[in-house]
């Protein structure tokens, strides 16, 4: 890797000068999407797993789907094979040597047999029944913290391993007048440890004071690009990891507004009314399989007060955009209401992007089965 530090000075006083909250104009892509098909699939839960997953990593596999969740309330893994309809459990053990400690907020995985999990500042590498292989823990600079998590009234940021140069990928925060995110390598073969700064523009000045619950980018890979953008307005972002080279990119809806309000309060009342009336732009996900990108986002709703959250939540309307290989605007749909989960839920498969279908005022509700659609684009 290059020298960092010249390069994202620059970058930095580049990328800052412009203060004006302004999004980025879409860029058309020559590609068109002449049709979309969607398969409604499901598979049977058993009596431990759960419907959606708010930690949770998907991949395929010789031809099969997998969705692996931790669920909390078990201290396991969830490991579903939606290809031949069947779930596994990995029991964590909570004491002794083979304990994971600690709040788990990141998973990573590239087969049934070899699943990373963030807990706290350490990763364990556990196989399919719940054996930890390698534990390392992760450095943080003084005044940071680690916010590899998925929280979606925040942001969603995923745990990344480069598997064939055993480093592993997270972010960190140092918060201040202005917050500065840091992408960290982690060597761990070698046991070391080199950071970079993630830059953004003056659209997102005043990111960690003014946005709420938006409080930090969303960010995930296609190696080597460092994929990010924040969930209070529709610009994306990508930092190349080997050449250093920063680029942003326009994906403004033409449904919604495209940057949400600011809050000047740091009431939990304002900041949930900020929550509902606002945009939400979630994290953009790869496709390798079609050399695509996908970006979900929902609208803003009138706040009531009195009226639960998660309620109001489930209100607002979800929203599709389509990416070429060079993060050009293909195509942006509207999804059917009352039908997903907004709190998570959705990756990429082989065979398509999937969502998982767990909406509370779904018409036809089953406690039984984890319901999702696969989308496809012609």
């Amino acid at each position: 890797m290059k020298p960092f530090c010249l390069i994202l000075a620059g970058l930095w006083m580049i990328l800052a000068c412009s203060h004006e909250k302004k999004v980025i104009e879409r860029k058309k892509s020559p590609e068109t999407i002449i049709g979309m098909e969607r398969d409604t699939l499901s598979i049977d839960l058993d009596d431990t797993s759960l419907p959606h997953y708010h930690t949770q990593t998907a991949f395929s596999l010789n031809t099969n789907d997998y969705l692996i969740g931790y669920n909390d309330q078990t201290h396991a893994l969830n490991v579903f094979d939606f290809t031949n309809k069947v779930v596994h459990n990995i029991s964590i053990y909570r004491e002794g040597k083979q304990a994971v400690a600690g709040e788990i907020n990141g998973l990573y995985a590239t087969s049934p047999d070899s699943i990373w999990i963030l807990a706290d500042k350490t990763v364990y590498l556990l196989d399919t029944t719940g054996m930890i292989h390698e534990k390392h823990e992760l450095t943080v600079d003084e005044g940071e913290y680690i916010i590899n998590t998925s929280n979606y009234s925040n942001a969603s940021i995923q745990l990344y391993i480069d598997t064939h140069n055993q480093s592993l990928y997270y972010v960190t925060l140092k918060m201040g007048d202005e917050s500065i995110f840091y992408i960290n390598e982690a060597d761990l073969r070698q046991g070391k440890h080199k950071k970079i700064v993630l830059p953004y523009t003056g659209a997102e000045q005043g990111v960690g004071h003014l946005y709420g619950w938006m409080q930090h980018p969303n960010v995930t890979f296609h190696f080597p690009l460092v994929i990010y953008n924040f969930p209070f307005n529709s610009n994306v972002y990508t930092f190349d990891l080997h050449t250093g080279t920063a680029k942003s990119y326009g994906a403004d809806s033409r449904y919604t507004r495209n940057t949400a309000s600011e809050t000047h309060s740091a009431t939990m009342e304002d900041w949930y009314r900020h929550l509902i009336e606002n945009v939400h732009f979630y994290e953009v996900n790869y496709d390798p399989y079609r050399k695509c990108y996908y970006r979900l986002h929902v609208s803003g709703v009138d706040f009531t007060a009195g009226m639960p959250i998660d309620k109001q939540l489930f209100n607002k309307q979800l929203f599709l955009t389509v990416f070429d290989w060079d993060l050009n605007v293909i195509e942006e749909f509207l999804l059917s209401n009352d039908t997903y989960n907004l709190n998570g839920g959705w990756g990429v498969f082989e065979k398509g992007f999937f969502i998982i279908k767990d909406h509370p005022n779904a018409e036809y509700p089953d406690d039984d089965k984890m319901r999702y659609d696969v989308f496809r684009f012609e």
